[in-house]
């Protein structure tokens, strides 16, 4: 047997498979955060490493040999977010007058919120609005946006992204996460929305990426600390209610829910305009005080009635709160507003279509609003 050792050359956080030539050499290591190391014993041969980012879904494959006489060490370094926080950012939002000759797509196209992409604010009370934070575009990237939220943005918290597509018109609900977001676009519009910071770009982007076994290491790395503690330190740490919602609902695929989420439910009765939270509040209430099934059916109704959803995880969330409510041995008129609430949350995701962790809306023909 021979060592192989991967390495992180940089934060974030990666599934390693390394496969060798019989059908059951299939070995695993996870690598979390700038320097962790993880140590393979190994027949010498002939293996290929497939490394996952969890933060983007980005896949890279490679030859290594493993060989008794050369200890190797496989260095991975495929976080994007590290190439993002090089070169020069600027202001998108400049008149066409203004526009550099090298303009990027987002620039051509987000300028005066007049072309494919609109990016608009909302009070808690109140209208639609201009975005008074920075977006900003680098021609390094030239498919990335990145969007810093306002000094006062408490009093603005949803912001909305409206883009064309070939289906027509979409929008998406965009987190102001607190070290910026990245918006990758598309042909087809988004492509994905992550936090600007590596660390909290892997805790979303696990969302789509991450195994159920991968969750609790994530978060404790994320956290800098325990799962019971995770979501109240991630939004004191950062300010973050978007990130505390990810962070929760993480916590749920990882099956961590009876010890984490007390706090999370706490931060629903304050952000009210993030269904996320709403859903996890239902799901800590339902753990909390399970004969509470009216408490349980008004959250879910309320999130619905008072936020926008932000990850598409959340619907697999009501699915089941709701399901476990309608074959409950509840009242029969419960278990009928269940069913009711149900059908609503089906037509709230009609037309819906996931963007990495997030969600985004194809624009219904009718009239009739539903989000």
């Amino acid at each position: 047997m021979s060592k192989l050792t991967f390495s992180a050359v940089v934060k974030g956080a990666f599934r390693v498979n390394v496969i060798g030539p019989r059908p059951n050499d299939v070995f695993t290591v996870m690598l979390i955060g700038s320097g962790d190391e993880r140590e393979l014993e190994l027949d010498d041969g002939e293996y290929f490493a497939h490394v996952t980012d969890l933060s983007t879904g980005a896949e890279d494959r490679f030859p290594v040999v493993v060989d008794r006489n050369n200890h190797q060490i496989v260095r991975v370094q495929m976080s994007q977010a590290t190439a993002l926080s090089t070169g020069s950012w600027r202001n998108a939002l400049a008149k066409k007058s203004e526009l550099p000759s090298t303009a990027t797509p987002w620039e051509e196209e987000i300028t005066g919120n007049k072309g494919r992409y609109r990016l608009q604010t909302k009070r808690l009370s109140g209208g639609w609005r201009k975005f008074t934070g920075k977006v900003l575009t680098n021609p390094r990237f030239p498919e990335s946006l990145k969007i810093m939220r306002p000094g006062a943005w408490p009093e603005s918290p949803v912001l909305r992204l409206q883009f064309d597509t070939s289906l027509g018109p979409a929008h998406v609900y965009v987190p102001m996460f607190s070290g910026g977001t990245q918006i990758k676009r598309s042909t087809e519009g988004i492509a994905n929305i992550l936090p600007f910071e590596q660390t909290s770009a892997a805790v979303v982007g696990s969302l789509s990426h991450s195994l159920r076994s991968e969750v609790i290491h994530i978060i404790q790395w994320a956290s800098g600390g325990s799962t019971d503690d995770a979501v109240k330190s991630l939004m004191q740490s950062r300010d973050d209610p978007w990130l505390a919602a990810a962070a929760g609902l993480l916590l749920l695929n990882g099956g961590q829910s009876r010890t984490t989420l007390s706090w999370a439910a706490r931060l629903a009765s304050r952000n009210a305009w993030m269904a996320d939270l709403g859903i996890i509040g239902a799901w800590w209430n339902a753990i909390d005080t399970p004969k509470d099934e009216d408490g349980c059916l008004h959250l879910i109704a309320q999130a619905r009635d008072l936020g926008n959803v932000y990850f598409w995880d959340t619907f697999a969330v009501v699915d089941k709160l709701l399901a476990t409510l309608i074959s409950g041995k509840s009242s029969p008129s419960l278990r009928a507003s269940a069913g009711k609430e149900l059908r609503r949350w089906k037509a709230l995701q009609e037309g819906a279509f996931q963007v990495g962790a997030s969600v985004a809306w194809i624009k219904k023909r009718s009239s009739r609003t539903l989000y």
